[in-house]
């Protein structure tokens, strides 16, 4: 029986072609972790988009539930980004409800705290002791090894939440510690690899995907043509073959549009026809998946011109007829190209957005930029205070750019917001200059120039010390220290490490001085983090006696700084 094929969706098995080195390597990585052999807690594959990392995902769970491993299949999107790793922790806690029962008895399950755009002082501790609170009860009564799959791991980077790659990697090394068997398996666009896996690669396994080969082309051809029952003669296999450039995404773009030929003109697929199809194609992709009127045009374009590729229903409603245009997005509904929940219309496969990337209007997101670095710079002149949605809309348009492949234009930005920070702390407009190098460090940072986020950091963080506000030169030199390592440049790394740590103590000798222990102690731990950090045994010792006569009312707290200095010693032996 002939059957319909999609190029939104993954593939099924029976068009699952190639792989078979990855997927012999998940094997492998499935029986390490079954017998707990397998340290690294995140598998991910990577790859260009339309490469096939969601239909190997999907290959994937199949594997993994045939060598019974639970499977939890997982997708992030705006609705449920910021409680992902409470989503996590919940459906653990529900593999093993007896563990509750006998361990915890009536004791409350103890939420994950919801993903933040930024993490605070004391923030990434707080979510760890809340994340792993219980769950080593947990740990006992959980039989099985469970994976957690999960498409579209870039989704967090796109919708401001980048700071969920720390935490997964935070969790994942706690989680290789404990010998907890909980691995995640990851799809992730290319572009945001780097962020995602940071300064720790040892705790990710990562296949990256290449185009497939002209044999694994012509196969899936051939597969193609046993589903949908329509002829590929030789000629016309060689130019799909040529025109896909390996890509499996194009092929199946290409043979959808010919299915909807076929169908509409009751003709047979040819070369000529295909010449048609594809120049459709070219001209709106969508052409090859749907009936394109200038009503679902204008949807769609409404779509992915806004950020994220979403956007409310109210706003899709107000430019036309309501009821026109609610038929509209049913049909796009229907089609597979749109999801839609009480409020907010998106796009539904991130494939879909690839399709359409250059209706994506760069301009707009551009002079969005320059309006509001405009803005942002009249304020300072006239010392307004700014609203955090500012820096927001700003570093999410930088965002877009990049993921747009304009780097030149996410560089203007840096520039001009680095120009507007040192400004903001000429006006004294201290919190404003500091979101601003912390958003022109972000860009540098995301367009691999780390050592330039480094040197800008260091300098506003001496700034910032010149004007008394310690509170931010902490901060940036920490941030700064965490990039020369990752660049390899130690000695750096330990001296701007050193010169935080310094800061932290003078804070907390002075919260020590007011008898304000629990604050000493929160920056007495910061700064023996930091002296840690840049190797200073000389350092690390005084303030090991000198928290030890701070906190000798405070049994917990002495506790706590002889297992950092503990840590120390084990490091040094």
């Amino acid at each position: 029986m002939e059957k319909k094929i999609s190029c939104v969706e993954p593939v099924d098995r029976e068009l699952f072609t190639g792989r078979t080195r990855e997927v012999s390597l998940f094997q492998d990585f499935i029986s390490r972790a079954k017998t707990g052999s397998e340290d690294r807690r995140i598998f991910v594959i990577t790859g260009i988009p339309g490469i096939g990392k969601s239909s190997l995902l999907k290959r994937f769970t199949q594997i993994a539930e045939k060598e019974g491993i639970e499977v939890v299949v997982r997708r992030v999107s705006a609705s449920n980004v910021r409680v992902f790793f409470d989503d996590v922790k919940k459906t653990v806690d529900g593999y093993a409800p007896e563990a509750r029962k006998k361990f915890m008895g009536e004791k409350k399950y103890v939420a994950a705290p919801p993903v933040s755009k930024e993490l605070g002082e004391g923030e990434l501790e707080y979510f760890l002791k809340q994340f792993f609170e219980d769950m080593d009860k947990v740990q006992e009564k959980l039989r099985r090894t469970l994976m957690f799959f999960c498409d579209d791991f870039e989704r967090f980077a796109w919708l401001g939440y980048e700071t969920a790659y720390l935490l997964l990697r935070e969790v994942a090394a706690k989680l290789g510690e404990m010998k907890f068997n909980l691995f995640f398996v990851l799809c992730v666009d290319r572009r945001f690899l780097e962020a995602l896996i940071g300064d720790r690669p040892e705790l990710f396994y990562v296949v990256e995907l290449d185009v497939f080969s002209t044999q694994d082309i012509r196969l899936l051809i051939q597969k193609y043509q046993a589903l949908t029952g329509i002829k590929i003669d030789d000629a016309l296999k060689e130019e799909l073959t040529k025109a896909s450039g390996g890509i499996p995404f194009k092929l199946a773009l290409f043979m959808c549009g010919l299915l909807r030929e076929t169908v509409k003109s009751g003709s047979q697929p040819s070369v000529e026809l295909f010449r048609m199809v594809n120049g459709k194609i070219q001209d709106n992709a969508l052409n090859a998946i749907t009936d394109l009127t200038v009503e679902k045009e204008t949807v769609i374009e409404r779509i992915v011109s806004q950020k994220f590729n979403m956007v409310p229903i109210e706003e899709i409603s107000q430019e036309g007829d309501k009821k026109t245009s609610r038929e509209v997005l049913n049909l796009l509904v229907g089609e597979g190209i749109v999801e839609v929940d009480e409020s907010t219309v998106w796009l539904k496969s991130e494939a879909i957005y690839e399709m359409l990337r250059l209706l994506v209007n760069v301009d707009q997101i551009y002079g969005r930029a320059r309006t509001l670095l405009k803005v942002i710079g009249r304020m300072i002149e006239t010392r307004e205070r700014l609203d955090r949605i500012y820096f927001e809309w700003l570093r999410d348009s930088a965002n877009m750019l990049i993921s747009q492949d304009k780097p030149a234009l996410a560089l203007e930005i840096a520039a001009n917001a680095e120009v507007y920070a040192y400004s903001a702390m000429e006006k004294k407009l201290y919190s404003e200059s500091f979101q601003l190098f912390r958003i022109t460090v972000s860009i540098y940072e995301r367009l691999g120039d780390r050592e330039r986020a480094g040197m800008i950091l260091e300098k506003a963080a001496e700034l910032f010390e010149g004007k008394g506000k310690r509170f931010y030169s902490r901060f940036l030199l920490s941030h700064a220290s965490e990039l020369f390592a990752a660049l390899g440049v130690e000695w750096k790394a330990r001296s701007v490490a050193r010169s935080a740590a310094l800061i932290y103590e003078e804070i907390g000798d002075e919260y020590d001085g007011m008898g304000f222990k629990m604050m000493a102690r929160v920056f007495y731990h910061k700064a023996f983090e930091h002296y840690m950090r840049a190797g200073d045994k000389d350092r690390i010792k005084r303030l090991y006696e000198k928290a030890t006569n701070a906190f000798t009312n405070q049994p917990i707290f002495l506790k706590e700084f002889e297992a950092l200095n503990k840590k120390v010693t084990i490091k040094e032996e």
